[in-house]
């Protein structure tokens, strides 16, 4: 398993965060950190989601799936 650096992660989330904003029912697109340094793509998608329609992992940087609502500014 490769480790990516932060800004690798970032890179890649920044070259498929457009098409997967476009997929229905996907909210945010994010790239978080584990306690060992290991960097995850985060998808935040609608409750309910068909998780097997997005992927596991991107460009071999794995890809976490969490469901939220959509949050709407105060």
């Amino acid at each position: 398993m490769t480790k990516f650096t932060r800004d690798q992660a970032d890179a890649i989330k920044d070259r498929h965060s457009l098409a997967l904003l476009k997929t229905p029912g996907v909210h945010m697109v994010g790239v978080r950190a584990d306690d060992a340094g290991s960097q995850t793509l985060v998808i935040v998608a609608e409750p309910g989601i068909d998780k097997a329609k997005l992927p596991r992992e991107i460009e071999g940087l794995p890809v976490s799936i969490e469901e939220g609502k959509r949050s709407r500014a105060q």
